[in-house]
């Protein structure tokens, strides 16, 4: 018997929390889990229950001697990289017989760039004067460099596939700031937050374009990820074949 545990990071944003929940009700609802040898389950970081390590403990008291954790985060800051090994260190202590394999995220995945392409199209469909629009990537942003790297090679990989300029941004930590990257564009811009839930980041930027269109500026903002139909296929993917997966070692 193994575990898959779906593991978002979790938001007192009630829209958000329900988001994550339809997204992995649909992943799981295609996952083969009759006979037994699958249990599936949801859990959080933080902000929100059940959290991570009370999901793993209750299937390795249940018997369960290889858990999966499916990684609903973009990129790799303090949180994938730090936050949740060290949640699940306790377990690989104490369980000595039992494997641990983390999944990585989503960020670069092929399934995530196609959602955000087909966003951003659909924003040209809906306001065709946006037609030679520059694309704002906007994310939440960390102290991490390794993972604004990551927002980089993104930026790069959707200019060159929807031939136009894509201006990467964040709301906090390195690199350009959204509210600096607003300014910088002057021509028509689709807002793009690359972020997979509703949530209070998504909030401050759906604050900050409304006082760019106050001033008479052309700009439209696309959803967040989550909902797309290629998002869910890329989760589901990885919930069946596990790719990428990492067995988690204490170093």
């Amino acid at each position: 018997m193994k575990a898959l545990l779906l593991v978002g990071h979790g938001t007192r944003d009630d829209v958000g929390n329900d988001e994550f929940v339809t997204l992995t009700e649909r992943v799981t609802a295609r996952l083969d889990t009759r006979g037994g040898e699958l249990r599936v389950s949801r859990c959080f970081l933080e902000l929100r229950a059940p959290w991570i390590v009370e999901c793993a403990q209750a299937y390795l008291d249940a018997g369960c001697r290889k858990l999966y954790l499916s990684m609903f985060f973009l990129f790799a800051a303090g949180h994938v990289k730090h936050d949740i090994p060290s949640s699940l260190h306790p377990l690989v202590t104490r369980y000595g017989d039992a494997s641990f394999y983390i999944g990585p995220p989503a960020g670069n995945a092929e399934g995530i760039l196609q959602a955000a392409i087909s966003r951003v199209q659909d924003a040209v469909r809906e306001h065709p004067a946006h037609s030679d629009a520059t694309v704002l990537l906007v994310v939440r942003g960390s102290s991490d460099q390794a993972a604004w790297a990551d927002v980089l090679q993104v930026a790069r990989a959707l200019s060159d596939r929807l031939s136009r300029p894509v201006l990467p941004c964040a709301v906090v930590g390195v690199g350009l700031r959204f509210k600096d990257a607003l300014c910088f564009a002057r021509k028509a811009i689709i807002v793009l937050p690359y972020l997979l839930f509703t949530g209070n980041v998504l909030r401050e930027i759906h604050e900050l374009c409304i006082a760019v269109q106050r001033e008479g500026r052309m700009l439209t903002c696309t959803s967040p990820l989550g909902g797309h139909p290629f998002v869910e296929d890329y989760f589901y993917q990885q919930a069946t074949y596990h790719a990428n997966f990492v067995k988690y070692a204490i170093e």
